[in-house]
């Protein structure tokens, strides 16, 4: 199994969607080829998190993705960098060093203990690396303890110093992770021959596609056919769907085959929703099902649509809610 490592949940969401990953414990994800974890930020919670991992799962390599911070001007802004060797400052440079596998033109990096932001911090670390992060030094440590392949590779988000907006990168989480996975898929396409290879039975972007094979994939390996179950989901659709809204409809149907406790969740959502769709009202859930909260969306066009929700109102109980939340999905 490879391993993907992210420091924040932000970066790794589109991975976690897109390659059919499973939860398997507190930000640890798995499918057949991949183990995916989410270390937190800093030395100290990597040293927490990837040691178990490591020991647990039989890892034959580990990539390291996320964003960095550039120390040189020359550096461009949302340009990705392998990386070369990894230093670590601690409040004074910690005199070792590791250098990850990689290929040419790679660049050094050093890692934090904390973040970066004033320009005099800035200025010292550039003195060791043009790249800063707070968790690769330490994700290389135990990688080399257990004499497993690394690689990392880094998506530039900002200038390092006291330009750096923290609130500002959270906003720009989901557009990271999009770049990412698609740099991920130029890198480390799965391989499939061309006789198993399913094509997708409408046009689809880079990343749907694969979403697509990761789903295909899992699908095939149990006892359902998978055709006769595409087949039923697009008689389904609704024609007024865009081709994008059907390529995404589609493929959360088969994720929800593929996750049976997500799909018991969302049965059970459906079955408690339906005082508020017999008066044209919609509740709308956190894809995952994991925000505990909805929103409910209802069009207004004269006093009796008032009056139909005010009845409403006597009839959902938040805390059935919180049950399933909670894992009562019993259906």
């Amino acid at each position: 199994m490879n391993l993907l490592i992210f420091a924040h949940r932000g970066e790794a969401q589109e991975f976690i969607k897109n390659l059919a990953l499973k939860s398997a414990g507190k930000d640890l994800y798995l499918n057949e080829d991949f183990v995916l974890l989410i270390t937190g930020e800093g030395i100290y919670e990597v040293f927490t998190k990837l040691g178990p991992v490591l020991g647990e799962y039989p890892i034959k390599k580990a990539f390291n993705l996320g964003i960095a911070g550039a120390l040189e001007d020359t550096i461009g802004l949302d340009d990705f960098h392998e990386i070369k060797t990894v230093y670590c400052h601690t409040g004074r440079p910690l005199f070792q060093s590791f250098t990850l596998d990689h290929q040419k033109d790679a660049l050094d990096l050093i890692t934090s203990d904390e973040r970066v932001v004033s320009n005099t911090h800035a200025v010292k670390l550039s003195n060791f690396a043009p790249l800063v992060d707070r968790e690769l030094w330490a994700i290389a440590k135990l990688c080399n303890e257990k004499s497993i392949p690394l690689r990392s590779f880094k998506l530039i988000s900002d200038m390092a110093g006291g330009a750096t907006d923290c609130f500002d990168l959270k906003q720009k989480a989901m557009e990271f992770s999009t770049k990412l996975l698609e740099f991920w898929l130029t890198l480390e396409q799965p391989k499939h021959s061309e006789d198993s290879e399913v094509l997708p039975p409408m046009p689809m972007s880079f990343t749907q596609k694969a979403r697509y094979k990761a789903l295909t994939k899992s699908i095939k390996l149990s006892d359902l056919d998978f055709k006769a179950l595409e087949e039923n989901i697009l008689n389904d659709l609704g024609p007024s769907l865009t081709a994008k809204q059907k390529a995404n409809a589609l493929l959360d149907s088969l994720e929800l085959v593929t996750n049976p406790v997500k799909l018991a969740t969302k049965t059970k959502f459906d079955k408690l929703s339906t005082p508020a769709s017999e008066i044209g009202a919609k509740l709308i859930f956190d894809k995952s099902f994991e925000k505990k909260k909805f929103t409910l969306q209802m069009e207004i066009n004269d006093q009796k649509n008032i009056e139909n929700l005010s009845k409403l109102a006597d009839k959902l109980n938040f805390s059935d809610f919180e049950k399933v939340w909670n894992g009562d999905v019993d259906v």
